[in-house]
């Protein structure tokens, strides 16, 4: 694969994981919340918020 499809594939994967992640803050179970969140964190180095922020910024 080119790097451009990798770039697109891992941004089209963050961007619905992002969504997963603030769906379920509110009714998820807040240890495994805190857990994906971190994980999202260390993963994109930006917060969920931040990355779709970033992603409508973009467009």
């Amino acid at each position: 694969m080119t790097k451009g499809l990798l770039a697109y594939l891992r941004n089209k994967n963050g961007h619905k994981k992002a969504e997963a992640i603030i769906k379920r803050k509110a009714t998820g179970n807040p240890i495994f919340f805190n857990i994906e969140y971190n994980m999202f964190i260390d993963e994109y180095h930006m917060t969920p918020e931040q990355f779709l922020s970033s992603d409508k910024n973009e467009n």
